[in-house]
């Protein structure tokens, strides 16, 4: 999932035979509700326009027990922190829309779309 404001074109496997790929906006999938058992979210929260969106968008196509599987980087720790906002202070960063800062801050997100987080 994820591109930003730009569609992308997806592979959706639902039969290794056949190639189904899918140009779509992560925040507006068109897929119909809980059909799917796991979405994967691989290092794309942060370039998206609304990430809580595309959060709610993922509960919303998984079916009832179906599993969100997120790497995404997080920054943290202060030293981290305070480097790179000295690092990109006076400076756009094009590639990304946000950044996470601390594990809870993506928590709470991912929280807010209705999920419960499994350690």
């Amino acid at each position: 999932m994820g591109a930003g404001t730009c569609p992308i074109v997806c592979n959706v496997d639902t039969d290794p035979l056949i190639n189904r790929d899918v140009k779509c906006i992560s925040e507006n999938l068109p897929f119909k509700s809980e059909c799917f058992g796991t979405v994967v979210v691989f290092s794309v929260l942060d370039h998206v326009l609304d990430d809580v969106k595309l959060l709610q968008e993922a509960w919303r196509v998984l079916e009832k027990g179906g599993r969100l599987l997120i790497m995404q980087n997080v920054l943290g720790g202060r030293e981290k922190v305070m480097w790179l906002r000295l690092r990109l202070k006076g400076k756009t960063d094009q590639n990304h829309l946000r950044h996470y800062w601390f594990d809870a801050q993506l928590k709470r997100k991912i929280r807010k779309a209705g999920f419960a987080i499994g350690e």
